[in-house]
């Protein structure tokens, strides 16, 4: 979970078997393994961020999913510059009085 204040805001899943789960995890303990220790939200988003680069430049691929892709960039984009410029302040954790 991304700590107060972060970029985490909704989020969504999807139904998946255990060998589905365990392919998942071994991939991102592969990645772990080459870099750095990724968050699983962090990690699906490196993957999503690698397959749009590429759908924006293929031009076998409907026009409209293109364009789609080329807008998920410029929006990730965005939001990396701002998380920069303006990064979470991890503050103390909510408490019941």
């Amino acid at each position: 979970m991304a700590p107060r204040g972060g970029r985490r805001q909704w989020t969504w899943g999807a139904p998946v078997s255990w060998r589905e789960m365990q392919v998942l995890e071994a991939a991102r303990a592969v990645t772990a393994a080459r870099a750095t220790a990724l968050s699983r939200a962090d990690w699906l988003i490196g993957m999503a961020e690698t397959t749009l680069h590429e759908a924006a430049g293929d031009t076998d691929l409907p026009p409209y999913v293109a364009q789609r892709a080329a807008g998920a960039l410029a929006g990730l984009e965005a939001e990396h510059r701002e998380q920069t410029k303006h990064p979470p302040h991890v503050g103390r954790p909510p408490s019941i009085g």
